[in-house]
């Protein structure tokens, strides 16, 4: 039996239109099915606890956005294929995991039952698909949601993170790199990729992927005001790791990381109060419809 999880309000209402075409669809297929709806905050990790463990569960897909993704993911109890439909605004997590994949191909691969694994970032409890990071990251999220009632997708990132170089917080970051090496640095931002995109559409770690075992830690250190433009003009071309004055990034499997003052920290771009953390990859975590 193929389960569904949907989030009927992503993208300003298109989930509710995409789950019509995916029931159609089925119908058509004559495929075995169940569809639950979410109706609040976090209602997907429940139903995702609940519905993994069923016997009778074959797949589980999750049908929103990249939020409505991480919380199927953080409530999955057993290993059953997972599959992703977009209907959201951002959609970071398929520009790496199915970049040219339109709806009717993500869905075809989940009717034909295609799978294979991939890696995920576990974060003290949390587990993330994407990206998870803290510091500048933050304090662009928590304008981004404000600014939301007025602005939406890639354009309502960029103005918030253009809002918020005026009010720069460098944090003092203390990160231990796979039991080894040792970094004490201020810092701007730190990331922490197993995708290559965030904040709808911002290219983080062009380098990453999904499937490789590995994850890639980004460290942007403090810089003075006046090359802020020229770093930023980088990070949205995709270019940043070009930047080595004060851009530094890393290929890693475990990171241990204390920040100060606190702050708190996102994984798929929600928000969670981490001050400290234990990041590590889990290679080969995942079994996903493809």
């Amino acid at each position: 039996m193929l389960y569904f999880i949907v989030n009927k309000l992503s993208g300003k209402g298109k989930g509710g239109e995409i789950q019509e075409k995916i029931i159609t669809r089925l119908k058509e297929e004559n495929i075995e099915f169940k569809m639950v709806e979410t109706l609040k905050k976090e209602h997907a990790i429940e139903l995702a606890q609940e519905i993994s463990l069923k016997e009778d569960c074959t797949g589980l897909v999750a049908v929103g956005g990249d939020g409505t993704f991480s919380e199927v993911l953080n409530g999955i109890k057993k290993d059953v294929p997972i599959g992703f439909i977009s209907s959201g605004s951002g959609n970071d997590f398929l520009r790496t995991f199915a970049p040219k994949k339109d709806f009717e191909a993500q869905l075809d691969a989940i009717i034909q039952g295609k799978t294979k694994k991939i890696d995920y970032i576990q974060i003290n409890e949390k587990r993330s698909l994407n990206v998870a990071g803290t510091g500048f990251d933050i304090d662009i999220l928590l304008l981004e949601r404000k600014l939301r009632k007025f602005l939406s997708g890639s354009f309502c990132y960029y103005a918030a993170l253009i809002i918020t170089i005026f009010t720069l917080k460098f944090r003092k970051f203390s990160i231990k790199i796979d039991d080894e090496k040792e970094i004490n640095e201020d810092c701007l931002i730190m990331s922490l990729a197993n995708g290559k995109y965030f904040g709808g559409g911002m290219p983080i770690s062009l380098d990453s992927r999904l499937d490789d075992g590995i994850m890639d830690l980004v460290l942007i250190t403090k810089l003075p005001f006046y090359h802020i433009p020229g770093i930023l003009i980088k990070f949205m071309k995709g270019k940043l790791q070009e930047e080595t004055r004060y851009v530094k990034t890393y290929r890693v499997k475990k990171v241990e990381c204390s920040v100060k003052p606190e702050v708190q920290m996102q994984t798929d771009g929600e928000i969670h109060f981490m001050p400290s953390f234990k990041a590590e990859l889990i290679e080969n975590g995942l079994t996903v419809f493809y």
